[in-house]
């Protein structure tokens, strides 16, 4: 969603509502880029 333009706190909050509604899918691929990712090694 971030990477789509939607503001991080906005994206967070909307994400936490999908979780406690136990509606959220999480993505198939992770495409990270940043220091510390789970996708850079």
């Amino acid at each position: 969603m971030v990477l789509d333009g939607t503001p991080f706190r906005d994206t967070y909050k909307q994400v936490g509502a999908l979780i406690e509604e136990n509606k959220f899918k999480a993505p198939e691929t992770i495409n990270h880029r940043h220091e510390g990712s789970i996708a850079i090694r």
